[in-house]
């Protein structure tokens, strides 16, 4: 995923059982962590805003049902990635480029605080009961918990390889963090030390669980399948 947005083409080939060989050569179009325009849209429970990030420095916010623009707001650089609360009164936004995560009130459009954290923070994402936000740092190899009301880091917590969003699960009892080097880990927020690691797949990003909540599915990038996980 990090070599598709740095504008890489890419193929493997596995040689043995604990090895992989990578070829990586330059595609014919801009990297996209070097381009910017709107990335990441959400929309406000309340009113029905859209809320969209630029990958450059600003929040939009965007009436969609009069198609109009009703401001923007500077988070910080390369602002890439956000989370709606689940109360919908704050948004948090991942900065990379300035090695933090903003925290902007919805209602008065305006920007609270910035929260530092590691490199390559872009995917923020909120506990169901929104006492917490999370954040994983591609970069740091390390996830961030943050209490979400007073916008401060609870604890820092190191991870496998390239991370890619960090998401609660249903019932928040863990921080779910695929990591692309083939681990998923569930890291209770009352207690990090408690940490469990399970074997997913190579290249795991993005994952959702089941309606009834009971089972993970993690997509993994360069096995090219899914994990399916209890």
């Amino acid at each position: 995923i990090s070599l598709l947005e740095g504008g890489q083409k890419f193929s493997w080939r596995q040689l043995d059982e604990d090895t992989w060989r990578i070829t990586a050569t330059k595609s014919s179009y801009l990297p996209l962590n070097a381009v910017t325009g709107l990335h990441h849209p959400a929309i406000l429970p309340d009113n029905g805003t859209v809320c969209a990030t630029d990958r450059e420095e600003r929040l939009w916010l965007i009436d969609g049902t009069g198609n109009q623009v009703l401001g923007d707001i500077v988070v910080g650089g390369n602002a890439s990635h956000l989370a709606v609360h689940p109360e919908g009164h704050l948004i948090y936004v991942g900065c990379p480029g300035a090695d933090q995560g903003a925290v902007v009130d919805a209602r008065k459009h305006t920007k609270l605080v910035s929260i530092p954290i590691g490199k390559g923070g872009q995917l923020p994402n909120f506990s169901p009961d929104g006492r917490y936000g999370v954040i994983d740092c591609s970069r740091t190899n390390d996830v961030y918990l943050m209490d979400a009301e007073r916008h401060r880091v609870i604890f820092t917590q190191g991870v496998g390889e390239a991370p890619h969003e960090a998401i609660f699960s249903p019932d928040g009892r863990f921080i779910c963090v695929p990591c692309a080097s083939g681990e998923l880990y569930l890291i209770p927020p009352q207690d990090p030390d408690r940490c469990t690691v399970i074997r997913c797949g190579f290249g795991a990003g993005h994952m959702d669980f089941s309606a009834d909540a009971r089972y993970a599915y993690v997509a993994n990038s360069l096995d090219d399948d899914v994990a399916i996980i209890d």
